[in-house]
C-alpha cells in the first residue's frame, strides 16, 4: 500500500499488456488484440498461437487434441493426409481415377473421375 501512495507522488507504472487476459473467457485466447475463440480455424488451433490453419484443397477444422486436421477435401480432391491436405485430384489422376486407388488400365487415362480409352489409341 504504500508503494501505491509513494506512486501518488510522481511515479510511473508500467504494466506489461501481454499477461493481461482482456475479458477473454478460458475458451479464448487474444489475437489481433482481440478475444477469439482457442478452436477457430481463422486462427490456429492452438492455446496460444494465432496463425490459421492451412491445409492443401481442404477445409480445415480444430481436433480435440488442438491440430488443424481435414474436415473435408475441396470438390475433386480425395486421398487426403488428415494434417496436410487432399493431394489427389480423383477427376484426372489416373493413379486414382472417381475414388483413391482405382487405377485405370493401361491404354486408358482419367477424364472427369471415369477411365477413358486414350485419344491416341
Amino acid at each position: 500500500m504504500a508503494a501505491a501512495w509513494l506512486c501518488l507522488l510522481g511515479c510511473s507504472l508500467v504494466v506489461d499488456s501481454s499477461d493481461v487476459d482482456q475479458g477473454c473467457s478460458s475458451k479464448q485466447k487474444i489475437c489481433d488484440g482481440r478475444c477469439v475463440e482457442r478452436n477457430d480455424e481463422a486462427y490456429g488451433c492452438t492455446d496460444t498461437g494465432c496463425d490459421p490453419c492451412r491445409l492443401t484443397n481442404a477445409i480445415p477444422q480444430c481436433s480435440d487434441s488442438g491440430e488443424c486436421v481435414v474436415l473435408a477435401c475441396l470438390q475433386g480432391f480425395e486421398c487426403a493426409d488428415e494434417k496436410t491436405g487432399c493431394f489427389v485430384n480423383i477427376l484426372v489422376d489416373s493413379a486414382n481415377c472417381g475414388v483413391c486407388g482405382k487405377r485405370c488400365s493401361p491404354g486408358r487415362s482419367c477424364s472427369n473421375g471415369e477411365c477413358v480409352k486414350d485419344p491416341a489409341e
